[in-house]
């Protein structure tokens, strides 16, 4: 009969094993080993934000979204870039666990870096080939990031660690609407030039490049987790785990302690992929990634890694945090009265009207799409707050997290807030909402502004604090470190997916009421709360 594989080694940290009295000091080298990789969550959502930000610009429509360069226009940049983004991460998912997760990082750095200096190039062509690059490069880091993280940090700060990633994919993503308000707003409203390099960001592409390119250096001298060494190398090779664990310790190769930790983690490391006849280094093909014995190896981690997943996308927390929370501090009067192009200016104080439009914001409305004519910059304006609002709780969170870490009871109890919020804004838009449908925008009583932003505030605290800091850590940290970024792939793929579905559906709760969609998130978010507390086992804490 075949053992049953030893996975309880793999809920603790890489070099803070239960059965090893000592625990992992927090080093400068193991602080620069994961910030490396930290940094590509920060590359990651600068980069996105800012090219979703120049396509939306009245520059690039006026250059490039002509009838003579119809099939360059953002739509091809948009599905060429998320095609080649899914492709990244299979790449990702079939060479983490093959070659190694810090060479997966020098490769994709490398590319990023050339991506981005072409993108500093003023044609339209240069433009779209860096756009594929860049999405396949993302891909490999979404997938080898996490999982460098996760496997170097100890265990007291493995959830910090891992959610700083996404603390600087937030970052990242306010820096960019921040240097546009500050910057490019002015430039894209003011300039008669065509280029698209008038909104100044060619600059800012050059120096993400020479970033990247820096650390693709440092990911070059990055040594790969010792933990996936142990179980990679052959058993006669030591040489590249001990200097591994040496850097990390930061002690001399030749130091006792050094040699002593390498041979317990050889040790622990003997049964963890003992249930799969493939070995490791034999198990890199294309096909194994679907193969039914990558699912005879702990399913129930996988599919509860996929149910927290879908449970982040129908209970529209991100949704929400993209289109809803920023529309909804726009149209309260969170921005000085300006005119549009081609209307009169929207008062930020109620009126003599009883009803009050609520949601009308360049292309991001919450029941339609038609929406009338708003200056280019209170959108981003709005969008800034709304990230600035998730960085803080998220700093907040990542620092508690250091001392308390029961992810299960945290994150069921987010999803139970979360969803009295939705319940909330719905009872008041079906109370004291009116759909315009001549204008394709949503009317609301004036007394009722102070209750939505109350709702929206707590909503962006909740789900800062809790999913937005644990849902990746609580998802990748179950997997065994021989598959770990088979597994990481098929999670960010499936987010993805998930997340584009929702994108690219239509209004179909229009069908019922313009609140219908608030009760059906609430809904959703009260099952996943129960779900999480109840039905799903504990997660590691």
């Amino acid at each position: 009969m075949r053992p049953r594989p030893r996975h309880v080694n793999e809920r603790t940290a890489l070099l803070h094993n239960k059965k090893i009295d000592e625990p992992t000091p927090f080093t400068a080298s193991l602080l620069i080993a994961t910030f490396v990789p930290a940094m590509g969550g920060l590359l990651y959502g600068l980069d996105s934000a800012l090219i979703q930000i120049l396509i939306a610009s009245p520059v690039f429509s006026h250059t490039y979204a002509s009838d003579r360069s119809a099939l360059l226009n953002w739509n091809t940049l948009n599905w060429g870039y998320h095609c080649l983004l899914v492709i990244g991460v299979c790449h990702a998912a079939y060479k983490c666990d093959g070659v190694g997760r810090s060479r997966c990082l020098v490769w994709a750095y490398g590319v990023f870096a050339l991506a981005n200096g072409l993108m500093a190039i003023d044609a339209i062509g240069i433009l779209v080939v860096a756009r594929l690059l860049i999405g396949w490069a993302s891909g490999i880091l979404l997938v080898a990031c996490p999982c460098m993280i996760l496997e170097l940090a100890p265990t007291d700060l493995r959830v910090c660690l891992v959610g700083f990633f996404g603390l600087l994919m937030t970052a990242g993503q306010l820096t960019a609407q921040v240097l546009y308000v500050a910057v490019g707003s002015t430039k894209a409203a003011s300039s008669s030039k065509t280029a698209w390099t008038t909104l100044e960001l060619d600059d800012v592409f050059f120096f993400i490049g020479v970033i990247s390119l820096l650390l693709a250096l440092f990911a070059y001298r990055l040594p790969e987790p010792p933990l996936w060494l142990a179980i990679s190398l052959p058993k006669d090779v030591d040489d590249q785990g001990i200097e591994a664990v040496a850097f990390i310790l930061d002690r001399d190769i030749h130091d006792p302690s050094v040699h002593r930790r390498w041979r317990k983690l050889r040790l622990e490391s003997a049964g963890i992929c003992s249930s799969v006849s493939v070995s490791p280094s034999s198990a890199c093909s294309w096909m194994y990634l679907w193969h039914f014995r990558l699912f005879t190896c702990q399913p129930t981690q996988l599919l509860t890694s996929c149910a927290l997943v879908l449970a982040l996308q129908l209970t529209g927390a991100d949704s929400w945090m993209k289109i809803y929370a920023p529309a909804i501090l726009y149209a309260a009067g969170l921005h000085p009265p300006a005119a549009g192009p081609s209307g009169p200016s929207i008062p930020t104080e109620p009126s003599s009207p009883v009803l009050q439009p609520l949601i009308v914001s360049g292309g991001d409305s919450l029941f339609s799409h038609h929406t009338p004519d708003m200056p280019f910059n209170n959108p981003y304006l709005m969008d800034t707050t709304a990230l600035a609002l998730t960085l803080a709780a998220m700093a907040i969170s990542l620092g508690w997290f250091a001392e308390h870490a029961r992810r299960q009871s945290l994150l069921s109890t987010g999803t139970f807030l979360m969803a009295l919020c939705q319940c909330t804004m719905g009872l008041l838009v079906y109370g004291g909402g009116l759909k315009d449908w001549a204008t394709g925008t949503l009317l609301i009583h004036p007394q009722l502004r102070p209750i939505l932003l109350l709702c929206v505030y707590f909503f962006i605290a909740v789900y800062a604090f809790t999913w937005k800091s644990a849902w990746l850590v609580t998802c990748i940290e179950r997997f065994p470190t021989c598959h770990r970024g088979r597994f990481t792939g098929v999670i960010v793929g499936l987010f993805f997916m998930a997340q584009w579905l929702c994108q690219a559906c239509p209004p179909w709760h229009l069908w019922f009421s313009p609140s219908f969609i608030y009760f059906f998130y609430g809904a959703m978010s009260f099952l996943s709360s129960y779900l999480i507390s109840s039905r799903i086992y504990p997660l590691a804490i």
